[in-house]
């Protein structure tokens, strides 16, 4: 029997071992006679220690100790390992990761043949934990644990596993750099001024190509725009920092050099000077976001059209823009944001107002106070809203990054946000209808495994079983043009015999009955069955002489055992044709008819052999509306 921590207790040899969880248990059930380490009895007093000390260590520790590189290790380590513990436990530690047998071999080279330490960072290994390669980052530290003389005779290794981490920088960093991207790429001019020179700290391709591509960066905008003395611009933002009040301004003229040494160039743009304030409210910069409008001012009345236009269009496409000042927490956004959360137009809103908008199960998928102050919120997420006005559960796709202070701290958030329900509702239906499709074809692949099987089986005239089973196909094709007709939503039954029948002497068959709707299902199954009773009746029965006749027949009645309950009574009679003989054996079409079809459609069947002519009876429940699937 397995030993507890009350046995280690009890055994002086083992006593090191109390409180080491379930590694110091399967430590002391180990067979260490088989390894290089000999028996515990005989394990001196360093390496007891050692290893006590590593139990206990709620970090992921592996012990190699002797030549060998014998392993012990805690359970922090066990999870480390995965699938390889507890195989580790006792194995030599070039044996136990062959993969990185180079790596380890360093290691023990150092650490154990020279009693120096070694450390990584980050430092990237394929392991194999779980049946296949994997790549993993790991703080690594290594130390070499001496003996009672001071010699080297094991190392000791901290395991830290960073792969989350690295994982989660690399890909803030691709949004960051995504983000970047979206603001370089912007269509309007966007430009950063910090301090009250109004420094070009960044600006993007627009912005460039309004100054004529100069090298602006690091400059104050005096000296990097000359030309614009006396046109007001340069009083503006002075007047913008010093009052912390923004400034918007449509159509305003300004005359550039667009390359030096050439005449200016008028221009009119429209441009906001937005101040950018750090977290004591104190204005340190400025954001200037515009449009060059010069074309669009040709014709003031084709103007204002083009800009009722685009504003039309992007409502009707559902985006806005949104710029968050985290130390008040106050929103202010673009002419469509508001409608986004059905709010009436308004110059801003606290950011609480907003959150408390958004559905409780989605408020860690959103920013809060926290994630805003540091910075860390999720560049890009979706999340359900349950619209102001409304009530109605909507989901909005939101793209933020931040502006720093010169501390590096956060202190605006900008974004742009869309209503994607349209899109999240396509690609649940998508998913549903690819289920769907699944699910039709798995159901469609077994009915035609099973009819292949039943024509197939103990069947030495191969020709007649490959009739057989085209027939059967040709059954089942035609019902499946019936319903592709209504989407595989129902199939009357009146279509489905008549299209069965439709290959055999028709005019010797009456059909009488109501058109009632029935499920894929029940259609498939229907027409199989009928298919079966035709082809038996052409070559036994009623329609094998001239004089035979067919009729089948259905109609609601009233359930003689069930007072309100309405049956559905499906009749097959065969009249005029050879004498009937009960059939020697029981066959696939037989067990199709009284077993498949009385089951499909929740009922009973009965095949009655009279002399005169077969009778087939289907007593079932009144169809219900069709499902969707079968």
């Amino acid at each position: 029997m397995p030993q507890t921590s009350t046995d280690i207790l009890a055994d002086r040899d083992l006593a090191f071992l109390s409180g080491g969880g379930e590694l110091g248990c399967l430590i002391a059930t180990f067979d260490w006679s088989s390894t290089s380490i000999g028996p515990i009895s005989g394990w001196p007093q360093s390496l007891k220690t050692a290893t006590s000390l590593i139990l206990r260590s709620k970090v992921p520790i592996v012990m190699l100790w002797g030549e060998d590189g014998v392993m012990i290790y805690n359970d922090g380590y066990s999870e480390f390992a995965g699938g390889r513990h507890p195989k580790l436990l006792g194995s030599k530690v070039r044996e136990g990761w062959p993969e990185v047998a180079d790596f380890n071999d360093n290691i023990m080279k150092v650490c154990l043949g020279k009693g120096e330490t070694l450390a990584y960072r980050e430092q990237v290994l394929t392991l194999n934990r779980t049946g296949k390669p994997e790549q993993v980052w790991l703080d690594l530290d290594y130390s070499p644990v001496l003996d009672e003389n001071g010699r080297p005779a094991g190392v000791v290794a901290i395991v830290i596993e960073t792969t989350d981490k690295v994982a989660a920088e690399r890909w803030r960093a691709s949004e960051r750099d995504r983000q970047r991207q979206m603001f370089e790429q912007a269509p309007g001019f966007m430009a950063m001024l910090s301090g009250p020179k109004h420094v070009f700290e960044l600006t993007n391709a627009a912005y460039m190509q309004l100054v004529g591509h100069r090298d602006v960066i690091g400059l104050p905008v005096r000296q990097a725009l000359p030309e614009i003395e006396g046109q007001g611009y340069f009083e503006l933002l002075d007047r913008v920092f010093t009052t912390g009040e923004a400034f918007v301004g449509h159509a305003l003229k300004a005359e550039l050099q667009r390359t030096p040494g050439a005449p200016a160039e008028e221009h009119y743009i429209d441009i906001i000077y937005q101040p950018v304030r750090n977290p004591g409210g104190e204005v340190i910069g400025i954001f200037v976001q515009g449009v060059d409008v010069t074309d669009r001012l040709v014709a003031e009345q084709a103007l204002r059209q083009s800009e009722r236009r685009l504003q039309l269009s992007q409502n009707a496409a559902g985006i806005a823009a949104l710029e968050l000042d985290i130390a008040s927490g106050t929103v202010v956004g673009s002419e469509g944001f508001w409608d986004l959360w059905g709010l009436s137009p308004r110059d801003s809103v606290h950011i609480s107002v907003l959150e408390d908008i958004v559905v409780a199960e989605d408020k860690d998928v959103r920013s809060n106070s926290e994630t805003r102050k540091q910075g860390t919120a999720v560049p890009a997420v979706e999340y359900r809203i349950r619209r102001a006005d409304t009530g109605e559960l909507r989901w909005l796709s939101r793209h933020i990054d931040f502006v720093h202070d010169e501390t590096g701290k956060p202190v605006q958030m900008f974004g742009v946000m869309q209503d994607v329900t349209d899109r999240r509702e396509a690609q649940a239906r998508q998913e549903l209808l690819t289920h769907e499709l699944e699910h039709r074809i798995k159901n469609i692949l077994a009915m035609v495994s099973a009819i292949a099987s039943q024509t197939l089986r103990n069947s030495t005239d191969i020709a007649a079983a490959s009739a057989t089973f085209t027939e059967r196909l040709r059954a089942l094709a035609n019902a499946h043009d019936i319903l592709n007709k209504t989407r595989w939503t129902s199939a009357s039954i009146r279509e489905v015999v008549e299209n069965t029948i439709a290959t055999f002497p028709a005019e010797r068959i009456a059909v009488s009955g109501p058109a009632l709707p029935i499920n894929p299902k029940m259609a498939l199954t229907l027409a199989l069955a009928v298919n079966e009773l035709a082809t038996n009746a052409l070559k036994y029965g009623a329609l094998s002489t001239p004089d035979g006749k067919v009729t089948i027949v259905w109609s609601l009645r009233p359930s003689v055992e069930r007072p309100g309950e309405t049956r559905l009574i499906w009749t097959w009679r065969e009249r005029g044709g050879p004498p009937v003989t009960p059939p020697s054996r029981r066959g696939f079409g037989r067990f199709l008819i009284e077993r498949v079809l009385g089951t499909d459609f929740g009922g009973s069947v009965e095949i009655d052999y009279n002399p005169d002519g077969v009778e087939c009876v289907l007593n079932a429940p009144a169809p219900q509306l069709p499902t969707a699937s079968y």
